[in-house]
């Protein structure tokens, strides 16, 4: 799993949660600051958490696994390439993998929500649902 943008790792820790010690969390953000507040905040709720933190851009070599989801929490409208980094990071996930994308509606409108999910299909993802997601716009898709 890989939480894209994960800032303090809220998503992050619920997600090593849910795998448990025999699963892998790989959360990635732009700030070492918010990632090491993480690595603090994850070791305090449990020192068993596998999680990776790793700093955007240095992904490369480092995600040693086929991933089975992927998740950007209002954070795709802040990246300039999406194409690029969604061909990036769609590499990692395996077939059939999942990635949900989570945009808030404050700072994405519809037309630019729906430009994004055109980008996520022309990426190589197909539309699964568009669950429900408080205050925010959301699709999740599947690697095809």
């Amino acid at each position: 799993m890989a939480d894209i943008g994960c800032g303090m790792g809220y998503f992050s820790i619920a997600m090593a949660d849910y795998v448990g010690e025999s699963g892998k969390v790989f959360a990635v953000d732009l700030q070492q600051q918010m990632l090491d507040i993480l690595k603090k905040r994850s070791k305090q709720r449990s020192p068993h958490l596998q999680i990776k933190t790793l700093l955007a851009g240095s992904e490369e070599n480092q995600i040693d696994v086929s991933l089975d989801f992927m998740l950007t929490f209002w954070m795709l409208h802040e990246v300039e390439d999406k194409e690029a980094f969604l061909r990036n990071w769609g590499s990692y996930l395996k077939k059939g993998g999942k990635y949900l994308l989570v945009e808030p509606k404050i700072h994405t409108s519809g037309k630019m929500f729906d430009e994004e999910v055109r980008i996520c299909r022309s990426s190589g993802f197909e539309q699964i649902s568009r669950p429900p997601i408080r205050v925010s716009r959301a699709v999740l898709f599947r690697k095809t």
